[in-house]
């Protein structure tokens, strides 16, 4: 590649490429006393946790081996799969009014990143990215950048709803008269959290915007 530094091993490892483009879900929060301030004075309050039944039966899921893809002059990505990409940027900010959603996992670089905040709102130098189609498409649409280049991809067969059997089975429970509070908990508890659970991180940052 015509920018690729000598510090980056481009080297292809399937576990190593999908660990690195996973960083884990943003986490907003606010003090219990300001919520009803805001609440009046801003809008509505969005539980993000109780959105996942409806993302992972409405959005396409990866299943099965990835595929690598090396030769990006041509290639173009299609609508039915869904990939986790590499690519080599420099200098990338975030736009205005907009968050930021590469993490500094994401990255590869020679720099040190340990006082960098997990979520990069901007960036100097050269560095490679790791992350997946959602990543990507947010990346290109809401960040500056320059020196692009698409180093590989890895594709992946995508269904929509081979979560639904599951989800309807639960929903409908916790949405059954009669439901203890104590099951209605537990199951809101797997509805909530178990496509996400087995990539969770040991640790995770909170920031209040």
């Amino acid at each position: 590649l015509r920018h690729k530094p000598p510090m980056f091993d481009p080297s292809y490892d399937s576990f190593d490429y999908i660990r690195t483009s996973y960083c884990g879900g943003i986490t907003r929060f606010h003090n219990k006393s300001e919520v009803g301030k805001w609440l009046h004075g801003k809008g509505i309050g969005v539980d993000i946790n109780s959105s996942f039944p409806y993302s992972y039966t409405t959005f396409p899921l990866p299943y099965g081996k990835g595929k690598l893809i090396t030769d990006m002059e041509e290639f173009k990505f299609k609508k039915d799969k869904v990939y986790i990409t590499r690519f080599m940027v420099t200098n990338f900010k975030i736009k205005e009014n907009k968050e930021p959603n590469i993490s500094k996992v994401m990255i590869s670089t020679s720099q040190n990143m340990k006082k960098v905040d997990t979520w990069v709102k901007e960036f100097h130098g050269q560095c490679m990215i790791t992350c997946t189609s959602a990543d990507y498409d947010y990346f290109l649409k809401n960040y500056t950048y320059d020196e692009f280049e698409i180093m590989d991809c890895m594709e992946f067969n995508a269904l929509v709803g081979f979560f639904n059997r599951f989800t309807n089975k639960f929903y409908g429970l916790k949405c059954q008269k009669g439901v203890s509070p104590s099951i209605r908990s537990w199951v809101k508890l797997i509805l909530n959290g178990v496509y996400g659970k087995f990539g969770q991180n040991k640790c995770a940052d909170l920031r209040r915007d």
